[in-house]
């Protein structure tokens, strides 16, 4: 993976300039809004299920929420 990123931030300035300003926030669930170049703006709900039996996993899905 970090191979992966490295070529990419030097083949790609846009790669690059998205790479060094996303910030990650450690939230669970909430309201995702994504502008698809084809859909539009789209809405997701995002839900984290940690199993009881499994607390070191997690699925995480994004469902679609209302406008």
């Amino acid at each position: 993976m970090r191979e992966l990123v490295e070529g990419l931030l030097r083949s790609s300035d846009a790669f690059a300039g998205f790479w060094h300003d996303h910030a990650v926030l450690a939230r669970e669930g909430g309201l995702r809004i994504f502008d698809h170049p084809e859909e539009g703006r789209l809405h997701h709900q995002q839900v984290t299920v940690i199993p009881a039996a499994h607390p070191d996993h997690k699925l995480v899905m994004l469902l679609p929420a209302p406008s």
